[in-house]
């Protein structure tokens, strides 16, 4: 599988030391020229979500990622880095999303 990926996932994912999970899940992972200029600026945007949709893509986020993660014995506590996305990156969830996360995993 091929994946194309958005400032927000690399830069949360690399603010909480598991930027390996991309590469480890999905072994090629794209990073558009205006992907690698936001993230060296800091910016994030949800604006790629809306064109891989419209281009018919599967489109999936950091907590997809987590999500899958887990499945693939990759990552063993989901919860743990939810505590830290929202500890140190101001990640916002609702509480039911996490709830809904959490439980699908087992947590």
């Amino acid at each position: 599988m091929i994946v194309v990926a958005d400032t927000s996932v690399i830069l949360n994912l690399c603010r909480v030391q598991q930027e390996r999970l991309l590469q480890q899940l999905y072994r090629r992972v794209l990073i558009p020229s205006r992907v690698a200029l936001e993230f060296q600026n800091l910016a994030g945007t949800r604006q790629p979500f809306g064109q891989a949709q419209q281009l018919g893509l599967r489109v999936i986020g950091i907590l997809g990622v987590l999500v899958q993660s887990h499945q693939q014995g990759l990552l063993l506590k989901v919860g743990k880095v939810l505590d830290q996305l929202e500890k140190e990156v101001n990640f916002w969830k609702s509480p039911q999303l996490r709830a809904k996360v959490l439980h699908s995993v087992g947590e």
